[in-house]
């Protein structure tokens, strides 16, 4: 058995990696692992991979995975860092930050993980004030508050309040608010007493869809994290990163990438057959490819514009502007200042260079080799914000612009690198993290594979990979699933099922002026709802809030043809189609 003892100012917390409770997601193709600690897709009772896809196949794709935070002081003196990999390196621990005297108090309430699948929430709402029901334990223990007393925060949880009383009481009706059909819920915190400490407070909730019916989701699992800074300090220029250990079965025969234009870095099998050693199965034939991709990065500093989406390379550099539809949210939509971070940097681990020091990972979560010095793309002396691009970036966007003139992709096979076991790392920032904020990001760990491809399956894999992302993508800025589910809560009350939301567009078709009527919307109070239309091809091309039920939709600069309006509540997701003819 192996101990970890973290001294913390005046006590000690001795830890056992067995002691962290785990739990596993598991209602589509994938059963994903997560420990109380934070760390991910890792199965730590064996020490061994946590990814597991087809789920009960015994083939993993990820060792592990976990989140990374870098940051500075205003004047750089200071550096701070949340780096954890695995619980033999514990940097964060299960609970939100508290009184510092209280933690070994705690330890045990904290160490937990919370699943719970949409359909006991349905049941709950249904019989929760019937005689002789029996409450699920994760419904009745939900954290939705924390402990004043003890330091922590009053609000905690996300919860569907029903008595409307601002408290969580599952007695009343009041139900855990999760995403997909299935979650697990965790809290977790690196208030551990080292100086390059941010006191962070992590909300990280893992989510699937039952959506057999469609591959892209039948093999993803997303996790969303709400950060909140529990600290007095201002952090600067803060980056949020995943590292990731990717295994495509086998570990010592991979090869990594990153996809610019869809915000994601991925690993593959170097070769078409992935053995089996005494350790891990290897997927044979038509090995997988296996992404981390994100898909909502954190909101960036108000700079008073509507920062552009644009093919430009200079003017979106200048402006701090996008040239990839999907890198990012909130450019060019006409609304000021409600920009998100896309992909900021990427770097991988080689056996050769995995250090495990404070400002090696530093360095890396900021774009920089381990030991501190930039990257160059690999055919000429230009300084690059990511690695192994392939052909993903045609606009170099990743190097400001600059044509490598390369004759050859950038890839681990035309660098001639030997395959190896691989550890990716994909940044996204920068913006300044005051006391008392929090930051919202979410990512999707997308799984393909080509199981018909007779040469060069490996290769063919990451096609399918592409193509699985495009469509979780699109349906993520959508809010909706294949299966009719959308991306929020789920929320759903008696009163909602009975009220359903109506909308109404005219005339359909239209000449460009469209009237939109709305009800049974906006139901709980503090609610926004935003109205976005895309054209048919998925590319948002109008945006804006909506704070009457009569509202006109000024479209005149719209051509002709067949366009959606997507309704989306904080509960609810309405989508009309109608016609622009002249």
């Amino acid at each position: 058995m192996k101990y970890t003892c973290v001294f913390i100012f005046l006590f000690t917390v001795c830890v056992t990696n067995a002691q962290f409770y785990s739990e596993a997601i598991n209602i589509n193709n994938v059963n994903a692992k997560a420990i109380s600690s934070g760390l991910l897709f890792h199965n730590h009772n064996t020490s061994s991979s946590g990814f597991e896809v087809p789920a009960g196949s015994g083939i993993h794709t990820i060792y592990g995975y976990n989140l990374w935070i870098g940051a500075h002081s205003n004047d750089s003196s200071i550096l701070y860092g949340m780096f954890p990999r695995y619980t033999d390196s514990i940097r964060t621990r299960p609970g939100p930050v508290m009184n510092t005297g209280n933690y070994l108090s705690q330890s045990n309430v904290w160490n937990y993980i919370w699943k719970i699948d949409k359909s006991e929430i349905i049941y709950h709402i249904n019989n929760y004030n019937q005689p002789g029901y029996v409450m699920p334990v994760n419904i009745s223990t939900w954290p939705a508050h924390g402990d004043t007393s003890l330091g922590q925060a009053q609000n905690l949880a996300p919860f569907i309040d029903v008595d409307n009383d601002g408290y969580y009481n599952p007695m009343n009706g009041d139900y855990p608010a999760i995403k997909g059909d299935q979650c697990l819920f965790l809290i977790f915190n690196d208030d551990l007493g080292y100086s390059e400490n941010f006191k962070v407070e992590i909300h990280c909730m893992l989510y699937a869809f039952d959506c057999s019916i469609d591959s892209a989701f039948n093999n993803t699992v997303f996790v969303h994290y709400k950060i909140f800074n529990r600290s007095a300090n201002i952090y600067y220029k803060t980056l949020i990163g995943t590292f990731i250990d990717f295994d495509i079965g086998v570990a010592y025969d991979d090869y990594f990438g990153t996809d610019v234009q869809r915000t994601s870095i991925y690993a593959y099998n170097a070769d078409d057959y992935d053995e089996t050693n005494g350790v891990q199965q290897g997927y044979g034939n038509n090995p997988p490819a296996q992404s981390a991709t994100l898909l909502k990065g954190p909101l960036l500093d108000a700079d008073g514009i509507d920062n552009p989406y644009t093919t430009d390379v200079q003017q979106a550099l200048g402006s701090n502007g996008i040239v990839y539809p999907y890198f990012a949210q909130g450019y060019g939509d006409g609304i000021i200042d409600n920009e998100r971070a896309g992909m900021a940097y990427s770097q991988v681990f080689m056996n050769s260079n995995f250090y495990n020091y404070f400002i090696n990972n530093y360095n890396v979560i900021n774009g920089k080799t381990p030991s501190g010095t930039d990257l160059y793309h690999h055919c000429s002396p230009v300084i690059s914000k990511y690695i192994f691009t392939d052909n993903s970036d045609t606009l170099f966007y990743g190097t400001n612009g600059i044509d490598p003139n390369c004759i050859t992709s950038w890839t681990e096979y035309n660098v001639f690198n030997p395959p190896g076991d691989r550890r990716g790392v994909l940044s996204t920032g920068r913006f300044t993290f005051n006391p008392g904020e929090e930051q919202e990001i979410e990512f999707a760990f997308v799984f393909g594979r080509d199981y018909l491809a007779n040469t060069n399956a490996n290769l063919a894999s990451i096609s399918v990979l592409q193509n699985r992302i495009d469509s979780i993508k699109h349906y993520y800025y959508l809010n909706q699933t294949p299966c009719g589910n959308n991306f929020n809560y789920f929320l759903t009350t008696p009163e909602i099922e009975n009220n359903k939301p109506q909308v109404k567009l005219y005339p359909n078709p239209s000449n460009g002026i469209v009237y939109l009527e709305i009800s049974n919307f906006g139901m709980l109070p503090n609610e926004n709802l935003r109205c976005m239309v895309f054209d048919i091809s998925g590319k948002l091309v109008y945006n804006t809030n909506i704070t009457n039920q009569k509202s006109v939709l000024p479209l005149e600069f719209l051509a002709d043809g067949l366009y959606y309006v997507v309704l989306n509540s904080d509960r609810q997701t309405k989508v009309q189609k109608f016609i622009i003819s002249r």
